[in-house]
């Protein structure tokens, strides 16, 4: 995960740098997606027969989803960092000739922010919205499509995990940071490290909302957690 700092300090002030950073971001995600997509066309096996050719585009629709997903949680999280960072006191950048530097960095994160989710967001709704279809339109349960679905909740449910557990970890250790600063060489002040306890909440919980998500998509004996509740179409 980006640090706040690198989400909405002085050296994104500009659009134009804004756009960069966007434009590294979706680079990354992109080849991201790319390997999972391979993958989880791997995991479903693309040498077994398809008989209703159904898998390229299944592929393509979770790979799809899983892309515009990250983008998603990225921006989710951009938003949720800028809204935290707010906390405290700060001090205008000297550099610049507006009054209200600061005021302006916000507000362009905040807006650049929306957009993505927004745009984002709705594409990883139909691309998920059509892949389940695509799944659910199969009767047999060993289909190719639904083998991609099933690799796909997998590879979803493998990186949110991670997130999860190093989110934790960190969480954890922020705590002791604000309960003896000095013994746990906290850095800041408190109220730095309570904006470093918020962020990693949002990073832990949107994770673990995804997470639980994907996995009602499954059927129950294959879950991690068998009591998670099931989505009108995971079964």
């Amino acid at each position: 995960m980006l640090p706040t700092s690198l989400l909405s300090n002085s050296t994104v002030t500009t659009v134009a740098g804004a756009a960069a950073l966007l434009l590294v971001v979706l680079i990354i995600l992109s080849t991201l997606g790319a390997l999972v997509t391979f993958t989880i066309v791997v995991i479903a096996n693309r040498a077994d027969p398809d008989p209703t050719g159904k898998r390229p585009l299944a592929a393509y629709l979770f790979g799809g989803s899983f892309v515009t997903l990250a983008i998603t949680y990225a921006a989710l999280v951009s938003l949720a960092f800028t809204i935290i960072d707010l906390l405290g006191s700060h001090s205008s950048d000297p550099s610049s000739h507006a009054v209200n530097a600061y005021s302006d960095s916000v507000v362009r994160s905040l807006v650049l922010g929306t957009i993505v989710t927004l745009i984002a967001g709705y594409a990883y709704l139909i691309h998920r919205k059509r892949g389940i279809a695509l799944a659910e339109s199969d009767d047999d349960a060993s289909s190719p499509s639904k083998r991609v679905l099933r690799g796909y909740v997998a590879a979803i449910s493998f990186l949110t995990t991670v997130i999860v557990i190093l989110g934790s970890i960190a969480f954890f250790y922020v705590i002791f940071q604000l309960i003896a600063p000095g013994v746990f060489m906290a850095a800041g002040s408190r109220v730095d490290s309570l904006k470093t306890l918020l962020d990693d909440v949002v990073v832990v919980g949107l994770a673990a909302l995804i997470f639980r998500s994907h996995q009602a998509l499954v059927p129950a004996d294959q879950r991690l957690f068998a009591g998670l509740r099931s989505t009108p179409s995971a079964e």
